[in-house]
């Protein structure tokens, strides 16, 4: 069965909720009983809508649209309401009012064309051009590229090197900063590697897991999700499973800000063919985390050789 957790829905019935105020970046909502609530939840990129109906549920801003989510799951699961709505109220009570956009990972503490800059340069060890660079950053005037590299010499980060009248540019590695510069720059890794070891600590690990979407092509938006797809055994417990997959999805909201959603499908379900377009999307630019990389890969070759077959 073809799940989502996480999922901001479109139609949720609003309820009131004790609000304490603003605080280091996030807001905390204490979630309430409400009446029947319905949520369409939605897949855009795949131009497929997936609804589902559920029964009382504590909602409040974004804790009330997880609570909706996990209860369209737990409609096709034998899993009790009330142990759903428990999930949500102790694990999306926060809800994050920052995102972030993996290709740009400076922006977290400067939008300036210096983050820009600084991120191309500590993502490889070797010099750039002006020239080189502004193909890299697009959005950023050569003029302002430029610029940005005098100012970072200027406070020792980045090394110039003439030859004649042109100019080269590197991070430099002996510097206080770097260590920490360097870091920011793999954010993209980082948040993999914190995903392997997430997974990698359940009882019963996902068989493969994969990010897709914008984050894994590199085109985040500041409301981008964060798109995830698990492939558990079949026959696994719905609500041990479960339990996992929500834990999972808070933690990844709060590594990054957006909404993570993750699609759980069981091993039974690739051989779906609704759900292909997903699968066909994964493939297309996911980048898996699972210890077995090509797994689905090598699924879909098998099932396409028993077609033909």
């Amino acid at each position: 069965m073809l799940s989502f957790s996480a999922v901001p829905s479109h139609e949720v019935t609003k309820l009131d909720a004790a609000a304490d105020p603003p605080r280091d970046g996030f807001r905390r909502r204490a979630p309430r009983d409400a009446p029947r609530v319905g949520t369409m939840c939605r897949r855009s990129s795949l131009g497929r809508t997936f609804r589902a109906r559920s029964g009382a549920v504590g909602a409040g801003s974004r804790a009330g649209r997880i609570a909706a989510s996990a209860l369209a799951t737990a409609a096709a699961h034998p899993l009790r309401t009330d142990t759903i709505v428990q999930y949500c109220a102790e694990l999306y009570a926060t809800t994050y009012n920052f995102h972030m956009e993996l290709q740009h990972p400076f922006a977290v503490i400067t939008p300036t064309v210096d983050g820009d800059v600084l991120g191309v340069l500590a993502a490889a060890h070797s010099t750039f051009t002006v020239a080189q660079s502004s193909r890299l950053i697009a959005h950023r005037s050569p003029a302002g590229i430029r610029q940005a590299m005098r100012r970072l010499v200027e406070q020792g980060i980045v090394l110039e090197h003439r030859i004649g009248r042109s100019a080269t540019y590197e991070l430099n590695d002996e510097h206080l900063a770097a260590v920490p510069i360097r870091a920011l720059a793999a954010m993209k890794s980082s948040l993999l590697d914190r995903l392997r070891a997430a997974v990698a600590d359940w009882p019963n690990p996902p068989v493969f897991g994969a990010m897709f979407g914008s984050a894994a092509r590199g085109d985040m938006r500041a409301q981008s999700d964060l798109d995830i797809l698990l492939v558990r055994e079949a026959g696994m417990s719905d609500e041990s499973w479960l339990s996992h997959v929500v834990r999972l999805s808070a933690s990844a909201t709060a590594w990054t800000g957006n909404d993570a959603r993750i699609v759980d499908v069981t091993e039974d379900d690739i051989d779906d063919p609704s759900i292909r377009p997903l699968l066909d999307e994964v493939l297309a630019d996911g980048i898996a985390f699972t210890d077995d990389s090509g797994w689905l890969t090598r699924v879909l070759r098998a099932q396409q050789a028993d077609m033909r077959s």
